[in-house]
């Protein structure tokens, strides 16, 4: 899944993100937006200008975006779940970091929970690919490692 975060007026950290909205992952299509501090309040289409909504937008260097996730994530094999945080620049994507414990964003987004449907064979492909790994190199606690 693809989220994106809207800052507050005046501010380019995203840690302090206002506004969420989904994304299709295919398109790069923004598909709704919702305030952070009221998932459950209705959609908004707007975010800082009132005439230009933000809902049908398409993000600029998409394929490039998703192409730079997937590349990242393989970087991790040992990891399911990797919330890639990526900065879209006239130029380009820029990989900011991996989160490997994504916060709910896609939840409170779309209000759809990691089993719904649509989500349902991607989180179980993600457990089956950590559990295969594992076997292959179980996580040891620490301390617990062979030989300790």
């Amino acid at each position: 899944y693809a989220v994106l975060y809207l800052p507050p007026k005046h501010s380019m950290h995203v840690g302090r993100a206002r506004v969420w909205g989904s994304v299709e992952l295919a398109s790069g299509e923004v598909r709704q937006l919702r305030h952070v501090r009221d998932p459950m309040g209705p959609p908004i289409r707007h975010w800082l200008d009132p005439d230009e909504p933000v809902v049908g937008l398409r993000l600029p260097h998409w394929p490039e975006a998703v192409a730079l996730a997937v590349a990242a994530h393989d970087r991790f094999p040992g990891h399911g779940i990797v919330g890639w945080d990526l900065f879209l620049t006239e130029t380009g994507p820029i990989l900011g970091e991996g989160n490997r414990n994504p916060l709910p964003v896609y939840q409170n987004v779309t209000l759809r929970g990691l089993l719904a449907p649509e989500m349902r064979s991607l989180y179980q492909a993600a457990l089956d690919r950590a559990n295969d790994l594992r076997k292959v190199a179980p996580v040891h606690a620490v301390g617990d490692e062979p030989g300790a």
